[in-house]
């Protein structure tokens, strides 16, 4: 196992306060801390297999790792773009990707240029934050990760309830499962998620549920995911906000595009608790939000938080 600098880039995992949904960046500059715990990917995804002196198991290094990362990026931008289009299709005011440090209070455009700039400085910070040394760890328990892109905005609850609805034109005879009471209960800032100091969020989002945390009480996986967070800040462990896991679904059916996948094969199953959220006391009990892509469309619903359904509970921990 390698032993990862520590920079502080993780998120809190308290509800936020703030109700407002303006799409305003807030800036930051938080010092950095040193020497952390090394965390032990084999709790998590299980203990990889044996490779003794004569195994030919070639163990991934840091440069294929980032080779991989470097590789999706392109086809990232290009679902960001559409997980953009999707917020605004509905119809209501429109938003940009708001303040940037050098450019426009009022937004900036996002092109190809700035793009490529903007993914080289988070794509060094991997590497100098020890985030692709932890993924090498993870693809040798046989984790991989994917590039997601989202916009660094605040949009509004119905947007993104409209863009999670929309996935399922993607899917033939694809259909929608979304709550509609969702934006009776969540704000904008809860749904869209911490905000920083670029007009784009990358994150790396794994392929497999988080077994450490999945199947636990909701006390229990805020609790671990607090400890994980103190003692690995620069790796931005984190819960996917909704609408990360919406930008998510975007970047791995555009790979199944580019791969070619038959309409017909099975798509990922990606089910998130985000229990980063404050629960809500609804009139029938209290809820977490939950959000997944099935076979034939997206979820995004509230669950009990008493209902002891593992399915109900599976959690997926990105790196920011």
């Amino acid at each position: 196992m390698n032993d990862f600098p520590a920079e502080n880039y993780s998120r809190p995992i308290e509800g936020p306060d703030d109700a407002g949904e303006a799409a305003e960046l807030s800036f930051s500059d938080e010092g950095n801390d040193t020497g952390i715990e090394t965390l032990d990917t084999s709790d998590i995804y299980g203990d990889p297999d044996y490779c003794g002196p004569e195994s030919d198991y070639a163990y991934p290094d840091v440069d294929t790792v980032a080779a991989e990362i470097q590789e999706q990026a392109p086809r990232a931008f290009a679902a960001y773009k559409q997980t953009l289009d999707a917020l605004t299709a509905s119809g209501q005011e429109e938003i940009t990707t708001g303040a940037y440090p050098g450019g426009s209070s009022e937004g900036i455009v996002v092109t190809d240029e700035l793009f490529a700039d903007l993914f080289a400085a988070q794509d060094n910070l991997w590497r100098d934050t020890g985030v692709y040394d932890y993924v090498a760890d993870q693809k040798a328990d046989g984790v991989n990760h994917t590039v997601v892109i989202t916009p660094n905005v605040v949009a509004r609850p119905q947007q993104i309830v409209d863009a999670a609805r929309s996935f399922k034109d993607k899917i033939p005879d694809g259909v929608s499962a979304v709550s509609p009471d969702i934006t009776q209960y969540y704000n904008g800032r809860e749904l869209s998620g911490p905000i920083g100091d670029s007009p784009l969020q990358f994150s790396l989002m794994p392929d497999q549920d988080d077994k450490q945390l999945s199947g636990k009480p909701l006390e229990e996986q805020v609790a671990i995911l607090a400890e994980r967070q103190a003692q690995n800040p620069g790796l931005g462990l984190h819960v996917p906000s909704v609408l990360e896991a919406v930008a998510h679904w975007n970047c791995v059916e555009a790979a199944r595009e580019e791969a070619g996948t038959g309409p017909q094969q099975e798509r990922e199953i990606a089910t998130i608790t985000h229990f980063d959220l404050q629960t809500k006391e609804t009139d029938w009990r209290a809820v977490v939000l939950r959000s997944g892509m099935r076979h034939n469309g997206p979820r995004l619903s509230m669950v009990y938080t008493a209902d002891d359904r593992d399915e109900h509970r599976t959690v997926r921990i990105a790196l920011g």
